[in-house]
């Protein structure tokens, strides 16, 4: 009823509360955090913020975005947070930690390899940034974040044994972003050098 009333009379925001997360009683947890977020964007690039069970999104938004990417098998919940956050009208943070999350060693996440959870968020990273590349009024925004994230997923994919050629469209679109995005991303020395050469020869540049 909390994430309820703050999106009442709101149509087309999505509700946030905070989570609790534990190992062996939801009642003593190991950490929570509490809902602070204004709004999706930039903050949705740079990672997920919280587990399903603390949105309350309406449903049009849900179809309208076609819910979650069935062919995603990591990080699906955040993909279709970003995706919404491109059609909603807002978002409002609930002070209330409503929802409880159980962390165990057998989980998806705990027991997906490191190449994995990198091939992971470079897919989603793909997804992302060509969304954004289409979108020039968030990519003004929000485009110096989604450069360095889209990035940081690129090497680590590739530092992982990610193969190039899963992340050749990654690389593309990386490049892209570092000729289209704001001017604070065209200025940086890794842009140029992504521009100029390329983002593989860009990733050698950088490890000298």
């Amino acid at each position: 009823k909390h994430l309820a009333h703050g999106v009442a009379g709101k149509p087309g925001v999505v509700g946030l509360m905070g989570c609790a997360w534990f190992t062996a009683d939801p009642e003593h947890p190991d950490r929570s955090e509490a809902a602070h977020r204004s709004a999706f964007y930039p903050d949705i690039i740079d990672g997920n913020f919280g587990p399903p069970h603390c949105w309350l999104v309406p449903t049009v938004l849900v179809r309208k975005v076609d819910g979650f990417c069935e062919t995603m098998r990591w990080f699906e919940d955040w993909d279709m947070w970003w995706r919404i956050g491109l059609e909603a009208s807002g978002l409002v943070s609930v002070d209330y930690i409503g929802a409880r999350y159980r962390q165990h060693a057998q989980s998806q996440l705990a027991t997906t390899s490191l190449t994995n959870r990198t091939r992971g968020h470079a897919a989603l990273m793909t997804r992302m940034t060509a969304a954004l590349l289409a979108r020039p009024d968030v990519l003004a925004q929000s485009g110096d974040r989604l450069f360095w994230c889209a990035w940081a997923a690129l090497t680590r994919a590739k530092a992982n044994s990610v193969p190039w050629s899963e992340l050749q469209p990654l690389a593309a679109n990386v490049s892209k972003v570092a000729k289209l995005g704001p001017i604070s991303v065209q200025r940086s020395m890794m842009a140029r050098a992504v521009r100029w050469f390329g983002a593989r020869p860009a990733m050698v540049l950088q490890r000298r």
